[in-house]
């Protein structure tokens, strides 16, 4: 994307067309002002050890959301807990991704808020928001499974039919279900900052030696047992800066948490070996051995002792 004075950091493009796609879409309507600022796709390991894939994360003065994109085309029906597509005779069923972009929200936020940048600041409510990016998705969610979801915006100046607010509208006015409506800007200037040096300070940035589509991790964002796990992808580095990258597994079948644990096997198999080898770091203690009717003098004559410690 080129340089339009937008707060807009690509940490990496997406791989799937219909994804960058949206991007794109919501890149072309985005404010270039310095309280408008969005982080497009990038990865993150929680607290509890999952990894974490967000599309599109954006903070300006109407809210703090995470975006989750969903390009499939059709009719989407359902409730609060599943939808159902439909599209030229098919059916497919999955759960309701508001709750998956509900739990990121809530792990994201737990590791911002371990930042310094938030030593000294409120901590930031975070709201998902479900984008139905397909320009021919209709969308038939009534009541609560409607809430936090959006379809693209239209100008009919434009030639794009009747007017609608959609994913924009959600981001600069609030206008969707669920979001609840303020009389004044719910985050302020220095929330924003504050969140933009979290991001930093918590390692999500783009790498500045590794070829582009590469994510490097600082350590300070990832649990210890996940600080360097080799052999996981072509990706996967390791130096003195930063902990580790979370691995390329594109057209691999490789299981993180499997190599997570081989990979501390052997760690703990290679340090039993050295202990096992290593001669003894200190010297062995003196040994105490009694000697039996020993005879010592002192000044009043000569005492035999029934034993005496001795050294060997």
């Amino acid at each position: 994307m080129p340089d339009t004075g937008k707060q807009w950091m690509t940490l990496s493009r997406s791989r799937f067309p219909w994804e960058q796609e949206a991007l794109d879409f919501i890149f072309e309507r985005f404010p270039a002002q310095d309280n408008y600022r969005a982080w497009a796709n990038f990865e993150f390991i929680a607290d509890d050890g999952s990894i974490n894939e967000v599309d599109l994360f954006v903070a300006c003065p109407q809210g703090i959301f995470v975006v989750e994109i969903k390009s499939d085309p059709g009719t989407l029906r359902g409730d609060a807990s599943s939808w159902t597509w439909e599209h030229e005779g098919r059916r497919k069923t999955r759960e309701n991704p508001v709750l998956l972009a509900n739990r990121k929200c809530k792990r994201l936020k737990s590791l911002l808020v371990r930042q310094r940048a938030f030593k000294k600041e409120a901590q930031p409510f975070i709201e998902p928001i479900v984008f139905l990016s397909h320009p021919n998705a209709k969308c038939l969610l009534s009541g609560v499974a409607a809430n936090n979801v959006r379809l693209r915006d239209q100008d009919p100046s434009k030639g794009e039919g009747t007017e609608r607010s959609g994913i924009m509208g959600g981001i600069r006015r609030r206008e969707c279900p669920g979001l609840k409506q303020f009389q004044f800007s719910p985050v302020n200037r220095p929330t924003i900052l504050a969140l933009a040096r979290a991001m930093e300070q918590a390692g999500i940035r783009p790498s500045q030696s590794a070829p582009r589509g590469r994510l490097r991790v600082r350590a300070s964002g990832l649990r210890q047992s996940h600080r360097c796990l080799p052999g996981l992808g072509s990706q996967t580095r390791c130096d003195r800066n930063y902990g580790a990258t979370r691995p390329d597994l594109h057209g691999r079948s490789a299981d993180y948490r499997g190599a997570a644990k081989d990979h501390h096997q052997r760690r703990i198999s290679r340090v039993s070996a050295s202990r096992t080898s290593r001669p003894p770091r200190y010297p062995q203690k003196p040994i105490l051995r009694r000697s039996v009717n020993t005879v010592r003098s002192c000044s009043s004559g000569t005492i035999q002792m029934p034993f005496a410690w001795t050294t060997s």
